[in-house]
């Protein structure tokens, strides 16, 4: 039995965390399960801007972006 949020989010921001969600696909050779899990429930919490600026330090870290770059 699936527990049901404890709150719903609006729907443009259910919308910027599935876009998220979609991006953040394309760089799963480069994170970990623990990383990808972390970003995705944090965006899907809501904090999208905070998912997005955590993944883009761990991408510099790894090497995969520049510092001039960013997702």
């Amino acid at each position: 039995m699936k527990s049901k949020p404890m709150y719903r989010m609006r729907v443009a921001d259910e919308d910027a965390a599935a876009f998220f969600i979609g991006v953040m696909k394309g760089y799963t050779k480069y994170l970990s399960k623990q990383e990808f899990s972390t970003m995705k429930g944090q965006a899907l919490a809501g904090d999208v801007e905070g998912a997005r600026r955590g993944l883009n330090r761990l991408l510099r870290k790894k090497g995969v972006l520049k510092d001039e770059e960013c997702i």
